[in-house]
């Protein structure tokens, strides 16, 4: 008795229907359903289909990393270069120059960074200035090689820097060695230097708006300058003779007043009494000289105060001549009166004045020298002028030595720089240090960085 396809159990409010196949019915489900799993279980075409599509943006995502990544590079090599040719610009600025001129030096910099066939292409560059600031801007195309993908051949870059001209004023005095043995081609190669000096700092210009130069020519005496009697105590010794007074004055050691500028006079005038009757001979060598009167060794050259007038300044250095002695601690100490704001040269400005700059530059070609028959501004050793048991010529130079040092240091305790400049080396007599020399002396405006463009 075959059994019917479906049966009905009745429970209560629901009921239970089970439906029968046959044998045939039953395979072929089986196998359908064995199929169905089978595909849903094969993944591996799916995966490497879409790990194929999700490539491609990722690979062209690295590439663009890549070429914004030098372009970047690029950039911050371009701002440095921008801030360098800002900085060149400012300090070649001058009255007279040219548009031409700037331009070239903001050229000269950006090709030497760029050159043809680098990592950038200039593509553009400009520049602005007023009394203040320096605009500099340039940009720079890079080629690109992910990007081209995309139909993007090259990346520009822009950077702009713009540097504040920071001009300060300057007052420097140059203390200059007239002493004999500066004759002949050191005297030359002197002048040579200072005159260097002053079209370094004057340029073309007549005249400059921020630069002051004085000028103390020394020997083992100083001449401040035969008009200037207002500082001396009194100069009627000379009414006895038919001499004048030339313009030098004795040191005042008292006190410590000739290695400071608080010292504002008067001073006594320089007089060489006539020692005729005596020094003959001393140790056994003739010390006559063919030159006389009270002014012997008075240096002709006289102090040029501070001015901004070049051509006072070439004039006077080319009227120097050398002769006598070295006392470069006597020049010092008058360099730093001509730029002291005291009498007796008034000149320049109060210290701590803001945006100014002084310096004491001694251009010297050696030691300090000393004589036991000279008189000089010290008086003859044998006096002992500079201090109890300082009576030998030895004694006297190895002292000036050290009243150098201390000259230096008070002047560099009052904020200006003093600066030697020898072709021997400095005072090997004495262990004390006796100068602040530094490596470079900035003479010139000195521009900064102030901003840039960070975009």
């Amino acid at each position: 008795m075959k059994k019917p396809l479906a049966s009905v159990t009745r429970y209560g409010f629901y009921e239970k229907r089970v439906i029968r196949i046959g044998k045939r019915s039953r395979k072929a489900w089986v196998k359908s359903r064995r199929f169905l799993s089978g595909f849903a279980a094969a993944k591996q075409g799916v995966v490497a289909v879409i790990v194929a599509l999700t490539m491609i943006p990722l690979l062209l995502a690295t590439g663009v990393s890549i070429d914004v990544g030098r372009a970047y590079l690029v950039k911050q090599r371009l701002l440095s270069t921008t801030d360098a040719a800002g900085l060149a610009i400012a300090a070649s600025i001058k009255t007279d120059s040219t548009s031409d001129e700037l331009q070239a030096v903001l050229d000269n910099f950006l090709t030497a960074n760029f050159p043809s066939g680098s990592i950038g292409t200039l593509s553009s560059s400009s520049y602005t200035y007023d009394s203040s600031t320096v605009s500099v801007s340039a940009a720079v195309a890079v080629e690109t090689t992910f990007m081209k993908l995309i139909f993007v051949e090259t990346l520009t870059v822009n950077a702009s820097s713009q540097v504040t001209r920071q001009e300060d004023n300057l007052e420097v005095v140059l203390v200059l060695d007239n002493s004999g043995s500066m004759s002949g081609s050191k005297m030359t190669a002197l002048k040579s230097a200072a005159n260097s000096l002053l079209d370094t700092l004057f340029g073309s210009d007549a005249t400059s708006s921020q630069v002051k130069i004085g000028l103390v020519p020394f020997s083992n005496n100083v001449n401040i300058g035969a008009a200037n009697t207002g500082y001396v105590s009194d100069t009627s010794i000379y009414d006895w003779g038919t001499d004048t007074w030339k313009g030098c004055v004795e040191a005042e050691v008292a006190g410590n007043e000739d290695t400071n500028d608080n010292f504002t006079g008067p001073w006594t005038p320089f007089y060489w009494e006539d020692d005729s009757n005596n020094n003959w001979y001393y140790s056994g060598s003739s010390h006559i000289s063919s030159s006389r009167g009270p002014n012997l060794y008075c240096p002709d050259a006289e102090i040029t105060p501070l001015t901004n007038v070049k051509a006072t300044l070439t004039a006077a250095v080319d009227a120097m001549v050398a002769n006598g002695g070295t006392h470069i601690n006597w020049g010092a100490i008058w360099g730093w009166r001509v730029i002291s704001p005291s009498e007796p040269f008034t000149e320049g400005a109060a210290y701590g004045t803001a945006d100014s700059t002084k310096a004491v530059i001694i251009l010297t070609d050696g030691a300090n020298t000393a004589y036991d028959f000279v008189y000089d501004a010290f008086g003859y050793p044998s006096e002992e002028r500079l201090g109890s048991g300082i009576n030998t010529a030895t004694e006297v130079a190895d002292e000036i030595d050290i009243r150098l040092a201390t000259i230096c240091q008070n002047m560099k305790t009052a904020g200006v720089v003093c600066q030697r400049r020898s072709k021997s080396s400095p005072l090997g007599r004495s262990k004390t240090s006796p100068l602040d020399v530094k490596q470079s002396l900035v003479l010139r405006v000195v521009p900064v960085v102030h901003r840039r463009d960070p975009r």
